[in-house]
């Protein structure tokens, strides 16, 4: 009999930790590359009339995240993103010549609460404030204007090795209306994107 509870004690010590490697495998600061599919719109209002126009394109995407361990599956994600190029957001010819409007220098600032399926899969949810400079482009950069908004999206994280992670996600990101050289414009985008990673 005490030979059983003794047995028994060590297989609780061991199976304890185990229980929780889901959560703590995905806690702690990590860094990442991104490669995005984005389709990209804008609403347009010049001379009394409203447009909308719209374009898809790619771009890479930098990602530093801490990830925070509340325990029982639930992981707290806190990350910035920064866009290394620009996405096309559609074009119109105004007066004989083609314009064109896209999103550039573009950033978040995200809140991410996950949850662990097991050590190697996380599923979250995300929540993020984000920012970019809207560009109409000619023959020359004609004007420009800083937007900002509010991204939501939901993804899903793999361990490949202990440090090693790999990263798919959707965020669909709004932003507020504000002119560019007199012109109103409002842009917005869905993003899918693909990521590999290194958590510390």
């Amino acid at each position: 009999m005490k030979k059983a509870l003794i047995a028994s004690a060590l297989v609780g010590a061991l199976a304890a930790p185990q229980a929780f490697a889901h959560v703590s495998d995905f806690a702690g600061f990590s860094v990442g590359v991104n490669l995005d599919f984005a389709s990209s719109s804008a609403e347009i209002r010049t001379g009394g009339l409203a447009a909308k126009v719209g374009d898809t394109s790619q771009n890479v995407s930098m990602q530093a995240a801490y990830g925070f361990d509340l325990g029982d599956h639930a992981v707290l994600g806190l990350g910035l993103t920064y866009s290394l190029g620009y996405l096309k957001s559609g074009s119109l010819p105004i007066a004989g010549t083609n314009v064109e409007w896209r999103n550039n220098d573009m950033f978040s600032a995200y809140f991410e609460p996950g949850y662990a399926l097991n050590s190697a899969t996380l599923l979250y949810a995300k929540i993020a404030y984000v920012g970019a400079k809207g560009e109409r482009v000619s023959t020359s950069l004609i004007g420009s204007q800083n937007y900002y908004g509010l991204g939501y999206g939901a993804g899903a994280r793999a361990m490949l090795t202990r440090h090693l992670y790999l990263q798919a996600e959707f965020l669909r990101s709004e932003y507020g209306e504000r002119p560019i050289d007199g012109m109103p414009y409002k842009p917005s985008s869905t993003t899918g994107s693909i990521g590999l990673g290194y958590k510390f």
